[in-house]
């Protein structure tokens, strides 16, 4: 069974969820109307990250451990303690994490937002406040940072009227999609860059290869087209899209650029992790690796092994970074605080083994071919404040009184269609002390 039949079967049994649970909900509109809500302390997000990639056989459900997923995940646990312990955020109101391992899978994270989806309508039919904090509904989901999968989960998801806002999903194609959100720019933006770093140093003779995904396709028709409004005369000498499971593909790919060697040797890429890392192991021995000058987005953001110890010239374009220090200690203290978290996420102890694990290997080895953080780390945390400062306005929150209406809660879903409104419109201080307006628009500005 191919993975797009699969996936029809999700959506199918989502649609079947949300036309059983939404008859029980109006059945029971009149008996939920009718009841007081019960204290309400307590707010579920949920949150899909990359622990894992993808698998490389049929025996395992995930592929290798990612440090970058690992520590984008516990970004989000760091901002939710901030949201928590700050009284001017939701006063009163503490904010739970729910946490799912995509394994890098559009499949699997599919799969698990219908979780997410189940939940909420459950919720409804229990009136949303007379059950345990772990079977409230899920306000907001955070993640994925593959445009591929936070596009099959937000058509997913946003069925049952729930936001999902990206730390990482850079496709320009996600823009103005309905419940989708993000913290980071589009790829637009990197193309820009690539374009700028090419007519900077003359290239005029170019190889462009780009996966055949969401953010691939798109982030390459965008560089073709900034290529044609620069109007500097570059041309592309190969253009191909490659796929790390077509290894016949990548050494037709790898025949056409040995023959343009001697006319470019700038090769742009526009690719996954993997479908680079395939291609770039298919090549490797036959074709001199070294002798090429690579440009590219991200791709290889927070993984095990860093494809620059194959490259000897590589630029990479990556967003902006914000250290934040309170972060770091965090993190370095995390295991310490392992209780805390299994009370506030379904955190998984095997994660933090298999980071000591890797970490002390790589230490024993003193390799240099380890990537050992991610990017996007201020991303998330951006992400979390998005949710956390939107929920503070539709909760009609008060920060003289520190109080917020909880009575919204009763009519809370009745009215979540049009609350992704408030996403786009939130604007707050970053803990970074810096500005992040939306201005209205899904993308971060």
């Amino acid at each position: 069974m191919s993975v797009n039949d699969k996936l029809a079967k999700v959506i199918i049994f989502a649609l079947l969820a949300f036309m059983f649970y939404g008859r029980s909900t109006v059945a029971n509109e009149n008996k939920c109307n009718g009841t007081e809500v019960s204290e309400y302390e307590v707010l579920n997000i949920g949150g899909l990250f990359a622990i894992h990639g993808q698998r490389k056989n049929r025996t395992s459900l995930c592929g290798p451990f990612r440090m970058g997923g690992f520590e984008e995940l516990n970004a989000m646990l760091f901002a939710v303690s901030k949201v928590n312990e700050d009284r001017n955020i939701l006063p009163g109101i503490k904010l739970q994490v729910k946490v799912e391992d995509t394994c890098s899978s559009m499949e699997l994270a599919t799969e698990k937002s219908l979780n997410y989806t189940i939940i909420n309508y459950q919720s409804i039919y229990k009136c949303f406040g007379n059950h345990s904090t772990q079977d409230k509904p899920i306000l907001a989901i955070v993640g994925e940072r593959n445009s591929d999968i936070s596009r099959a989960v937000t058509n997913l998801v946003g069925l049952f009227h729930i936001p999902v806002i990206s730390y990482g999903a850079t496709s320009s194609s996600l823009s103005g999609v309905k419940y989708f959100t993000r913290t980071i720019a589009p790829d637009t933006f990197a193309t820009q860059a690539l374009v700028d770093v090419i007519q900077r140093f003359r290239w005029n003779y170019i190889i462009l290869l780009h996966s055949d995904s969401e953010y691939g396709r798109f982030a390459a028709d965008s560089f073709r087209e900034k290529l044609r409004k620069g109007k500097k005369n570059i041309c592309t000498a190969v253009d191909e899209h490659i796929n790390e499971e077509m290894t016949e593909g990548l050494q037709i790919t790898w025949q056409k650029i040995d023959k343009e060697k001697h006319n470019t040797k700038v090769v742009v890429v526009f690719a996954t992790y993997e479908d680079f890392s395939g291609f770039l192991q298919t090549g490797k021995g036959k074709y001199d690796l070294e002798e090429y000058i690579w440009l590219s987005s991200d791709m290889w953001n927070g993984q095990t092994a860093n494809l620059t110890c194959l490259l000897k010239h590589a630029i990479s374009v990556i967003p902006n970074q914000i250290y934040i220090q309170e972060f770091a200690k965090f993190f370095q203290n995390a295991q310490k605080n392992l209780h805390y978290l299994k009370q506030h996420s379904t955190f998984s102890e095997s994660w933090f083994e298999e980071y000591n694990s890797l970490a002390e290997a790589e230490v024993k080895n003193k390799s240099s071919c380890v990537v050992w953080g991610s990017s996007e780390v201020s991303y998330v945390v951006d992400a979390v404040y998005t949710i956390a400062w939107a929920l503070h306005g539709i909760l009609k929150c008060d920060n003289t009184t520190k109080s917020c209406n909880k009575s919204e809660a009763k009519n809370f879903f009745k009215r979540y269609k049009n609350q992704i409104y408030e996403y786009y419109t939130v604007q707050f201080a970053l803990p970074s002390w810096l500005p992040w307006p939306f201005h209205g628009k899904p993308n971060a500005i």
